[in-house]
């Protein structure tokens, strides 16, 4: 006797189960409580379309990884965690076949064929979160294209819907090929538990892989040369490593098609291994920048290669770009001009101490930063304010300006000459204004209560704002009295950044803030521990050390960028549509936006 309903079998035994259904059994009641309306086999192949373009986005992101590609790219555990989802969701695509297959008994066997390729790959997914290994991969590769062919099955067998068939040759559009050559791999006998295995993998030093479930062997060696394993294997007896050589396959993988940029923004565009010690990065014209501890600057090509090394200072706190990429202020202590073709500029300016940051000026082409004293407090001396032309020669006087040792924050609009100059003595903040390579001295603008944290200018220099222990403040900065115009947002802000059409962006703790342009909030989005906020396509947020959170401009709705490690750096291109995450002290990401 075969049950019949909810739940009656996997594959194989799906198909079996659900033809008896079909064939012995009525229809259930429309009038049950339980009722759900039938889905028409059409929006099931859509469904199963969608989830199956998922799993191969993911696919071929995950080849390019084993495949030791930067470009698009997914990491093992990426790809598990990501592709977790589609278990559940197979599972109430199945069921709805299994309903549906009773009004539709002439579509019944391509429909059930569809759900056990889907529950296939869904199983294949599920023994890939548990070894994540490229055995597994090589599998649910193998049952993806299978369920491909099942579906193309399925459609040929509807009415012509061009929607269904734009999508599915957009999902099979990307493809892996795997190959295969036989292969030795040196094996350790299994471990009473995986953290004896990894305590066993420390002692062995190199090794490939792991096992994450019983049996817990570590996989030392994967080799053409039966004779390389062997020694490798006999030396790990020596060392009181039970171990052996086994038959195995080495597999290789490749893959094609588009850019699954829709499917993936949310993963990893670009993963460039950096110099350890990795401090500041950032956009160039023509790939990135990274600048290690050391003061070694690094630049990559739009697809990760490696360009060109110079060596700076050490210490760097910062890396500026001028509009277009070709010219670079980076340093700490010493700022220097670099071109995007690591050509050094001139000769470094000196501060007291490293500078908190440094902005391009575009009317007057100049870079200036600033730093605090030698140690912060009036007795150790003063802050400077210096700037430097793309020829990487120091202005003279008035620069360096000489500034409360607590330092100051500086902002720069391309709408005006003006550099702005944000000050605290005293427990008040004087914002002063002066244009590089015309000015003989700073004009006073406003002075507010509280120690300086920030001070940004939007892009048409119509509105600045100001944060200081007291709060976060805005006013217009072009008009005769500035200080009259000062107005109290509110809070002290964490961040705070302008987005090209005038919108505010404040990061708190808990959480953005967006106003428009009369200091109205727009939206908000919650937070855990907002850091940094950077306007591009999307409102960039690092919140926390390892969780970059992006938000629609319009709505506030938010999404979150693959975690890729502790961050140490992040920015956004000039064009707001690519956002770079220094991590780990060691690896660039480059995620693209939609």
């Amino acid at each position: 006797m075969i049950l019949c309903g909810r739940g009656a079998g996997r594959n194989v035994l799906l198909s079996l189960a659900l033809s008896a259904c079909v064939t012995t059994s009525p229809e259930p009641s429309a009038s049950g409580a339980a009722h759900v309306p039938l889905a028409s086999p059409a929006s099931l192949a859509a469904d199963s379309v969608a989830i199956l373009a998922g799993v191969a986005a993911y696919d071929y992101a995950l080849a390019g990884s084993f495949a030791g590609e930067r470009v698009r790219v997914v990491t093992p555990d990426r790809y598990a965690a990501a592709l977790a989802g589609q278990y559940p969701a197979i599972a109430a695509l199945k069921d709805k076949v299994m309903r549906a297959a009773f009004a539709q008994a002439a579509l019944a066997g391509a429909l059930v064929e569809v759900a056990d390729a889907d529950v296939r790959v869904s199983e294949d997914l599920q023994l890939f979160a548990d070894s994540r290994d490229d055995v597994s991969f090589a599998r649910t590769v193998q049952d993806v294209e299978a369920a491909w062919s099942a579906l193309r099955r399925l459609a040929a067998l509807l009415p012509r819907d061009d929607a269904l068939g734009s999508s599915l040759a957009r999902g099979a559009s990307w493809s892996v090929t795997v190959s295969r050559a036989p292969a030795f791999a040196v094996v350790t006998a299994p471990y009473a538990t995986r953290e004896e295995a990894v305590a066993a993998a420390r002692r062995i030093g190199s090794v490939e892989q792991i096992a994450t479930t019983s049996p817990f062997t570590i996989r030392v060696l994967t080799t053409a040369d039966r004779g390389a394993a062997d020694r490798r294997a006999g030396d790990l007896r020596d060392g009181g490593i039970v171990a052996a050589t086994l038959d195995t396959e080495r597999l290789s993988f490749s893959r094609a098609g588009p850019d699954p940029l829709a499917e993936l923004w949310r993963e990893p565009a670009l993963d460039i291994p950096t110099q350890e010690g990795a401090r500041r990065a950032n956009f160039v014209a023509g790939g990135t920048l990274v600048v290690s501890v050391d003061g070694y600057a690094y630049a990559f090509g739009d697809t990760g290669t490696p360009r060109w090394r110079v060596r700076l200072n050490a210490g760097p706190t910062f890396v500026t770009a001028a509009r277009g990429g070709q010219f670079l202020a980076v340093g700490g202590q010493f700022v220097q001009v670099v071109t995007n073709e690591g050509q050094l500029m001139g000769t470094a300016g000196r501060l007291p101490s490293s500078a908190a940051a440094a902005v391009w000026v575009e009317r007057r082409a100049v870079f200036v930063a600033a730093s605090q004293g030698p140690t912060g407090k009036p007795e150790g001396g003063g802050g400077a304010v210096t700037a430097l032309n793309l020829n990487g020669k120091v202005l003279s006087a008035p620069f360096p300006l000489v500034t409360p040792a607590a330092g100051p924050a500086l902002a720069a609009s391309p709408a005006r000459d003006e550099v702005y100059i944000a000050t605290t003595s005293k427990g008040a903040t004087d914002i002063e204004a002066i244009r590089p390579g015309i000015d003989e001295k700073t004009r006073a603008l406003a002075r507010v209560d509280g120690q300086v944290a920030d001070l940004i200018i939007d892009d048409a220099g119509t509105f600045a704002v100001l944060v200081t222990a007291s709060g976060t403040y805005r006013f217009r900065p072009g008009t005769a009295d500035p200080g009259a115009t000062m107005e109290r947002i509110g809070a002290t802000a964490r961040d705070v950044a302008f987005d090209p059409d005038g919108t505010l962006y404040a990061v708190f703790a808990d959480r953005l803030v967006a106003y428009d342009t009369g200091l109205r909030q727009r939206w908000s989005a919650t937070l855990s521990d907002g850091r940094r906020v950077l306007a591009g396509r999307r409102v960039v947020v690092q919140d926390g050390l390892r969780r970059v959170v992006v938000a629609d401009r319009g709505t506030g709705a938010t999404d979150e960028l693959a975690s890729v490690g502790e961050i140490d750096d992040v920015a956004v291109s000039q064009d707001g549509a690519r956002v770079l995450v220094l991590v780990d002290g060691r690896r660039a990401v480059v995620f693209q936006l939609p």
